[in-house]
């Protein structure tokens, strides 16, 4: 009896056995997942490289309106936010006279009244003389000519004092108290208040602003881009502006101008670019400084070689991905990339379609 029960458990040691070496069989014949490693199939695609750029809304024609007098604010006849039409009046200035300076033109009238009215007197006398023939010809037209000059320098003299005292001669339209809107738009801004101090306008200074005028029916989008995008940016190219006021309105951008010379701030050279806005939104008031953002497409590849950037080995200046050859070989190769989006990157050489990149 114990013979058999040890008989029966060498049979069952048997069959283990046997089980444990053909399931070694039956695994071995199966792939080690730790020998094939994850790969995904390289396809093609489109990329583009994009930046996104955020600027301020500023009118096209942005004036300072500026005196041609010196003197007082007396009177402003607009308000912030009203529109105007060019040669509508803004303010008048009124003129504070130098005393010195009236003095000294007074003197200079008395004068030429003075010798007026002797050369007016030589003058008719030398007249009836004439009429008698005791002076010549010659001698009469020089007493004309005394009597005429005489009474030229009498209205410069009057005009004198009149822009002494008032600023500007009576009838002159170039120069008067009243200072004009140069164009039509909205009145920006009215820096001085009324009774404030006005400088004039001249060759050796800017002159008080009076007010700040623009047209707001025409505005440009004004920001700033790197070195690395500048090269992009071609005048008469369009886009998209997303106004920050008001989420639904899309603006049309139209680059118009690149400023050569960049500006350095923090070590970074950034270059002031301006875009046109080609039409505006009837139903919205758009305001000046008004923020807005877009995203510019700088240049872009169609039907090129794509690869996710995080399977990339970069290794000093050179690139290099795992490929999972048709050998069942695992191949670290160089490869040549152009632009990414930031994710995926364009593979210019090195890579094909179809072959399989091994995962990290």
């Amino acid at each position: 009896m114990k013979q058999t029960k040890k008989i029966n458990k060498i049979s069952l040691f048997l069959l283990l056995g046997m089980a444990a070496v053909a399931f070694g069989l039956v695994y071995s014949n199966q792939p080690d997942d730790e020998k094939v490693p994850k790969t995904i199939v390289v396809k093609k695609g489109d990329v583009s490289h994009s930046i996104r750029l955020t600027g301020t809304l500023q009118p096209e024609t942005e004036v300072e309106i500026k005196s041609r007098l010196s003197g007082i604010l007396e009177k402003i006849f607009v308000k912030v936010g009203q529109k105007v039409q060019k040669g509508d009046p803004i303010a008048r200035i009124r003129l504070i006279a130098n005393p010195e300076n009236v003095e000294r033109a007074n003197a200079n009238l008395r004068t030429a009244k003075i010798q007026l009215n002797t050369e007016k007197d030589i003058y008719e006398r030398n007249q009836e003389l004439f009429k008698e023939g005791v002076i010549a010809r010659s001698e009469m037209e020089t007493s004309e000519r005394d009597y005429l000059v005489k009474k030229e320098e009498m209205e410069s003299a009057i005009h004198q004092l009149e822009i002494v005292t008032r600023g500007y001669k009576e009838g002159n339209r170039d120069v008067s108290d009243l200072v004009l809107a140069t164009l039509d738009g909205s009145v920006l801004d009215l820096p001085l208040k009324e009774g404030a101090s006005v400088t004039e306008r001249n060759n050796y200074n800017d002159g008080s602003t009076i007010a700040v005028m623009a047209n707001l029916d025409h505005f440009n989008f004004n920001t700033r881009v790197g070195e690395t995008e500048v090269v992009y940016i071609c005048p008469g190219d369009r886009f998209t502006i997303r106004l920050t006021a008001f989420n639904n309105v899309r603006l049309t951008g139209e680059w118009s101008l690149v400023y050569p010379k960049g500006e350095e701030n923090d070590g970074i050279v950034k270059y002031p670019v301006q875009a046109r806005i080609v039409s505006l939104p009837k139903e919205k008031q758009i305001q000046p400084g008004f923020t807005g953002s877009a995203t510019i497409d700088l240049v872009s590849n169609t039907g090129v070689v794509l690869v996710n950037e995080r399977y990339i080995n970069f290794r000093h200046d050179s690139t290099f991905v795992s490929v999972y050859t048709f050998d069942n070989q695992v191949e670290e190769r160089y490869i040549r990339t152009g632009i990414s989006d930031g994710v995926n990157i364009a593979v210019l050489e090195g890579l094909e379609e179809g072959e399989n990149l091994v995962l990290k």
